[in-house]
């Protein structure tokens, strides 16, 4: 259960307001007051968290279990949870950039998706970028310019080279061969434009687990433990570790960047910061 209701920061001072709010008041024109956010970017936002949840808890995503936090996870499969439409800028600029990639592609090897089993857990993910000629799989990510030099000087992400990983040992689970390399293709909004960065060699499954996203305490065995627990009913969402608080993202945690952070937080502190 995705995003049901929107924070609104245009002139309603971050107070809570219905899913149809920027289509039918002022906030979704700014020629009144100057100030406004056109009610089809919110749409946008609103079909990128469900196009990335619709899963529901019928399979875990590589994409949460190597790179994210288990409890915010459950939370955005299962409580109704309210957001500003601008927090989630770049996940949503990230997926039309992949979406125009695939449509524009004359290969079959995009979008592919892919599932297997990860010490007994049905795991799924799609893979942006296949060629099965060059035993490569490619992973697309769209970046901000000012990340383009450390891209640059320190190369493709851990988090970025597990998530290939793992999307490997699926695709041989689905498809009956392993990618034996990676590419990751960084875009960039300026004149950088692509920068792809090679991982000539991908993690083993066995390494995937034991890595820590993000430097955390957790590994990823831990994360897909916790959320197939969850995912049977064992734990409820209120029981998982708050993860991200582990997790360093620059001076910063992941809970900083996390759209569940209030009723994360609430649930744990009493209060959302």
């Amino acid at each position: 259960m995705p995003i049901h209701s929107w924070l609104c920061n245009v002139n309603c001072g971050g107070r809570e307001r219905p899913l149809d709010h920027f289509e039918t008041t002022d906030c979704g024109d700014c020629t009144e007051t100057g100030k406004g956010l056109h009610p089809d970017f919110a749409a946008a936002v609103l079909e990128q968290e469900r196009a990335h949840y619709r899963f529901g808890k019928r399979a875990i995503g590589v994409t949460d279990l190597v790179s994210g936090c288990p409890r915010a996870a459950a939370i955005k499969h299962t409580v109704p949870y309210a957001v500003d439409p601008l927090a989630l800028n770049s996940p949503m600029t990230g997926m039309a950039y992949h979406q125009y990639i695939a449509l524009a592609s004359n290969s079959k090897e995009v979008e592919v998706k892919v599932a297997g089993k990860v010490e007994g857990v049905e795991v799924i993910t799609s893979v942006d970028r296949l060629r099965k000629h060059r035993l490569l799989i490619e992973d697309h990510k769209h970046r901000n310019d000012y990340a383009g030099k450390y891209d640059k000087r320190d190369g493709s992400k851990a988090e970025h080279v597990a998530q290939l990983s793992l999307g490997a040992e699926l695709v041989e689970q689905t498809l009956g061969w392993r990618p034996m390399r990676g590419t990751i293709w960084a875009h960039y909004t300026g004149a950088v434009g692509l920068y792809p960065m090679p991982v000539p060699t991908l993690l083993s499954l066995s390494d995937v687990l034991e890595f820590k996203p993000w430097k955390g305490d957790a590994t990823v065995r831990d994360h897909l433990a916790a959320m197939e627990r969850w995912r049977k009913g064992e734990m409820q969402w209120s029981d998982l570790p708050l993860f991200g608080e582990a997790q360093k993202i620059g001076d910063k945690t992941a809970c900083d960047y996390c759209p569940a952070r209030v009723p994360c937080w609430e649930q744990a502190r009493g209060a959302a910061f």
